[in-house]
């Protein structure tokens, strides 16, 4: 997945926060994409908006994901598995 990946600009929210899954940390994610880390922040925010849930815990400078967003990122991954099989 990583290696195939659109400008920052060309990502959307979703994608943002599956790469705040895998690395784990705002920060991380910035210094992979080469941009900030309030850019990812605000993405994943408005993806929480969308959905009307909150994906991300945020505790201070912490961020863990919450049940929900648990769920979420299990079910992206499988419709993404599920349609690079399907191809």
């Amino acid at each position: 997945m990583l290696s195939v990946l659109a400008p920052t600009s060309d990502l959307t929210d979703r994608e943002f926060f599956l790469l705040f899954c895998h690395f784990g940390t705002l920060s991380k994610v910035a210094k992979f994409l080469d941009t900030h880390p309030s850019k990812i922040s605000r993405a994943i925010k408005c993806l929480e908006h969308k959905l009307d849930t909150q994906l991300i815990k945020r505790d201070g400078k912490k961020l863990i994901l919450t049940r929900e967003g648990i769920l979420y990122r299990d079910s992206i991954t499988c419709l993404l598995y599920t349609s690079d099989a399907a191809d």
